[in-house]
């Protein structure tokens, strides 16, 4: 029996547009040889036909085809087929395994030497570990962006426009699965800057195991007791505003209430996460310093709720690291325009809800 010594869980997200269909696929290669194993999936409708979908699939040129058999694909009936061909003077074959799951036609492919059993004995112990998870990200409607008509955001973009004053605050560390035990207990489908793959492989009563023992971790170190912990983990569960503000040395979740905000950056080591409580006034006196040295493109976008949809904005420029320790940075417009600090400052009100800048 084949050992398997390791599992990679896929971690991409794109969007599209109406008309284009995601194809996700999957690769494992035999390094040094011809062998790997392909995972695709498609989204299919509830009455999709296999044998359709298996028709309009394409091959592989030139090759023999040993015809369509009836088989079982990740617990379901499903189709395979073997194909065989010669290249560069060596035998290869081809099984091709058809199925439909949770909504997806599922095609498993394995390319391997003709012959080579032990190639063949991994190969086939690498398509028994296939799994389909449903993602950890949630529909918007649980993102925890609540629906607050009156916040008084006039009066923040004001606080952001002065020079400001920066707090000190206790910096708290939890790992993303005590950051969906949190989600979890607050009724939220994830935190701001959680990863959702650290739950991907893993099927809904996992999960489910994996969350509570984290909350109950989190209780253990004052989740309940700790005021401080308390509110920087329901700021991050419950906020009015989301900004995120990606730059080359900069990745920042600021979840902000009108007189509150948690900062929420990427820990120490992976998988970690750290949350401190600040005025909602100093985010533009911390984007500011924490964007200080970056290099590039510095992009910052908003999140909040309207007539129950989340909506938001983006604002960003263009900034060249200073030259000495105590130079100031230069940013720019997409034209080429200086911007000062004061202009930043200005820029940060576009990101808010439209009435408030």
């Amino acid at each position: 029996m084949t050992a398997l010594a390791w599992r990679a869980p896929a971690r991409a997200s794109v969007c599209g547009p109406s008309g284009w269909v995601p194809v996700e696929r999957l690769e494992v290669v035999r390094p040094g040889g011809q062998a790997y194993v392909r995972v695709e999936s498609t989204p299919v409708g509830a009455d999709a036909d296999l044998e359709a979908l298996v028709a309009a699939t394409d091959h592989f040129p030139g090759a023999v085809d040993g015809g369509l058999a009836t088989t079982v694909v990740l617990g379901a009936p499903g189709q395979s087929r073997t194909m065989t061909w010669s290249e560069n003077g060596c035998a290869m074959s081809a099984t091709i395994r058809y199925g439909l799951h949770d909504g997806r036609f599922v095609v498993l492919t394995s390319v391997l030497p003709d012959g080579n059993a032990a190639t063949a004995a991994e190969a086939e112990a690498i398509l028994g570990s296939v799994r389909f998870v449903t993602p950890a990200a949630g529909a918007p409607e649980v993102l925890p962006v609540r629906e607050n008509d009156r916040a008084d955001w006039t009066t923040v973009t004001r606080l952001w426009q002065g020079n400001g004053t920066v707090s000190r605050s206790q910096t708290y560390t939890i790992t993303s699965e005590e950051a969906f035990g949190a989600a979890q207990h607050f009724g939220v489908t994830l935190l701001p800057g959680s990863d959702p793959s650290v739950l991907d492989g893993l099927d809904p009563a996992a999960r489910d195991a994996v969350t509570s023992a984290s909350w109950r971790s989190l209780v253990a170190r004052g989740a309940d007791t700790d005021p401080c912990l308390r509110e920087a983990l329901e700021l991050a569960a419950s906020h009015d505003l989301l900004v995120v503000l990606a730059a080359d040395d900069a990745l920042a979740w600021f979840a902000a209430r009108p007189q509150r905000m948690v900062v929420i950056s990427r820990g120490t080591r992976p998988h970690e996460l750290e949350l401190a409580v600040h005025g909602t006034g100093e985010l533009a006196t911390r984007i500011l310093a924490a964007t200080a040295r970056s290099r590039g493109s510095v992009r910052l976008r908003s999140a909040y709720r309207v007539a129950g949809a989340v909506t938001g904005a983006e604002a960003g420029w263009h900034q060249t690291d200073p030259s000495g320790p105590t130079a100031h940075p230069r940013r720019t417009t997409a034209d080429g325009s200086d911007l000062s600090t004061d202009d930043i400052r200005r820029l940060l009100g576009t990101l808010l809800p439209a009435g408030a800048h």
